[in-house]
């Protein structure tokens, strides 16, 4: 996942999406520099995993199938390492040179190699550990100009100093300290002290940047006490800025992908301050920080995807956190899922194992009021029916113009969603030219357009009503201000009732000539009906889909080629199904039907 932008654009993005904030503050008070490590666990390992955890896990392995194959993967993965070529300082330019991908991946072969040292105690996975920190710790430098970059190298260089200490040599030890602290902490102590982006973001820059720093500075607080400590007291101060996000609910609004990420080292960071400093200051309390678990199940659809709206992406995997919330919260129900969906296969997996193989009574639909999303299906199993909905604003990090967006999953297939992100360039993230690219705008989603004109860049679009009850869900969401200027008032209202989904849109007010209400199909087939212009039948291998037009009574469907500048990435394998209407009389009335052929 590429995750750099143009602070210029974003900056701007983060200070009007505060203007949409009506949460009540909430701070977590934590000690000052001086107090701060007065609880420090003095001996090493102190990260996440102490010394007595090993036992348990090889107990684990020896008596638990799953666990025990989790581990057979942790060997096979570390084993190919052993065959490869340390990582390389390798920049990329994006919206900014960056060396995330070298960090990513030095990051995850020292946590691996260190896990199986740590279980095996076979010298191999030592010295490949040694190596690959030793590669990084002689590097120039880490990148601080893209912090991300940084926090990434240090906190997989401190796992390593952190797991491996007793076996180090003098010498080893001497360079991943210094480096520790000359290529990661100093750079992020003079980032606090210029107050840069990062430092006070609501997104996800803020959880990863103070979650590496975090894990740095406990690896090295003993011999770093005065830097450390104060590092700890900023980013614990710090990172509750973007924490604010999980209130009420647990729900964010950067996208899937960025939940994934920022979580990450949210995490992280509070699971190294209960194992170093035996407290987490309180932040594991955070208002909507325990249920933000439930907004992971929701947003992963029935096909192993994730709701994809934004910069977010489309994919996922099993995530370790979710273990560690299912024991931190006492949610079984948060691993169970996980497992239920996917194969654990990260070193925390085994590091937080946890059991629980029941995913529990939640409900099938969700709205997550302050980022302005809601979930619906028909059932938890593979075939279900599944709509996700995007509402919120479209001021923050990562969105795009799809107020009113939805997706759709029906009997093991996608059948709408919106045409994706495109590679980051720093004029993707610049404020007057990201919404010349197409897949950015609302021309690309699943939302009308009006006279060919944008979406409001600055709009909020409210889910005003969400009624649920055992074979029905239905939800409204009010688009005037996402249509700012074109319309006097416009509503959205989706229902999902015995497997039939129905989308019903009222404009008012309309000022234009044209009116376009259109879905992105990415099927095999989608052929309007030959004798009934009012029907869109939709076919992907063996499953069927139908559309169905109810209102307004004289407009029929078709179905358009999507045609792109000529400069960016072409559509493939995806139609416009479209319903084109002149203005001419108010109010705008669609309502559509979309009915899958279940089996």
């Amino acid at each position: 996942m590429k995750l750099h932008y143009s602070w210029t654009f974003l900056f701007f993005l983060f200070s009007v999406s505060a203007l949409f904030s009506d949460e009540k503050p909430y701070f977590v008070p934590i000690p000052a520099a001086e107090e701060i490590l007065k609880t420090l666990r003095p001996e090493h390992p102190r990260l996440f995993v102490l010394a007595e955890t090993e036992e348990r896990i090889k107990k684990l392995i020896a008596e638990n199938t799953e666990a025990e194959n989790l581990y057979k993967t942790l060997l096979e993965n570390g084993q190919k390492i052993l065959t490869e070529e340390p990582v390389v300082y390798e920049i990329k330019v994006r919206s900014q040179p960056t060396i995330l991908d070298t960090s990513r991946k030095a990051k995850d072969r020292i946590i691996l190699l260190s896990t199986l040292y740590r279980l095996t105690k076979e010298k191999k996975y030592l010295d490949r550990a040694v190596l690959e920190m030793t590669t990084v710790c002689r590097f120039n430098d880490w990148n601080h100009r893209c912090f991300l970059d940084t926090a990434e190298m240090l906190l997989g260089v401190a796992v390593g100093y952190d797991w491996l200490y007793a076996d180090l040599t003098s010498e080893q030890r001497i360079l991943f300290r210094e480096s520790i602290r000359n290529k990661g902490l100093v750079p992020g102590k003079e980032a606090y002290e210029k107050k840069v982006g990062w430092t006070k973001t609501r997104f996800n820059w803020n959880q990863v940047c103070s979650g590496g720093l975090t894990v740095g500075a406990l690896a090295v607080a003993d011999e770093e006490p005065q830097l450390a400590a104060w590092l700890l007291n900023k980013a614990a101060t710090g990172v509750q800025t973007a924490m604010d996000e999980f209130q009420p609910d647990g729900g964010t609004r950067e996208g899937a992908g960025y939940w994934s990420y920022a979580v990450q080292y949210n995490v992280m960071m509070i699971a190294a301050l209960q194992s170093a400093l035996g407290t987490d200051f309180g932040l594991s309390g955070f208002p909507g920080f325990d249920q933000t678990g439930r907004f992971r199940i929701h947003f992963v659809t029935p096909l192993k995807t994730v709701f994809t709206f934004g910069d977010g992406g489309s994919t996922t995997n099993s995530n370790p956190v979710m273990f560690w919330f299912a024991t931190q919260f006492n949610r079984p129900d948060y691993a169970g899922h996980d497992r239920m969906w996917f194969t654990p296969n990260k070193p925390f997996h085994l590091w937080w194992f946890n059991e629980s193989k029941d995913f529990g009574n939640e409900p099938t639909s969700a709205h997550f009021q302050h980022a302005g999303l809601a979930f619906m299906r028909s059932s938890w199993e593979p075939n279900a029916v599944y709509v996700a909905v995007k509402g919120g604003s479209t001021a923050t990090g990562h969105s795009h113009m799809e107020l009113g967006h939805f997706q759709l999953i029906a009997n093991e297939r996608l059948w709408l969603s919106d045409l994706g992100s495109v590679s980051y360039t720093k004029d993707y993230f610049h404020k007057e030219k990201r919404w010349t690219f197409y897949r950015a705008t609302n021309f690309a989603h699943n939302v009308p357009v009006i006279d060919g004109k944008l979406q409001n860049p600055i709009g909020s679009a409210p889910i005003t009503k969400f009624e649920t009850t055992k074979n029905r869900t239905m939800l409204e969401v009010d688009l005037t201000d996402a249509y700012k200027g074109q319309v006097a008032s416009a509503n959205r209202r989706i229902t999902l009732e015995n497997q039939i989904v129905t989308i019903e849109d009222i404009f008012s007010g309309v000022k234009g000539e044209q009116f376009l209400w259109q879905v992105h199909a990415p099927v095999r087939r989608v052929v309007v009906n030959a004798t009934n212009p009012h029907r869109v039948d939709m076919q992907h291998f063996s499953k069927r889909m139908r559309l169905e037009l109810v209102e307004p009574k004289n407009a029929t469907f078709n179905t358009e080629e999507i045609i792109v500048p000529e400069d960016q990435p072409p559509v493939k394998n995806t139609t416009r199904i479209a319903v084109r209407l002149k203005v001419d009389s108010q109010p705008i009335h669609v309502k559509v039907r979309l009915i899958p052929e279940m089996k």
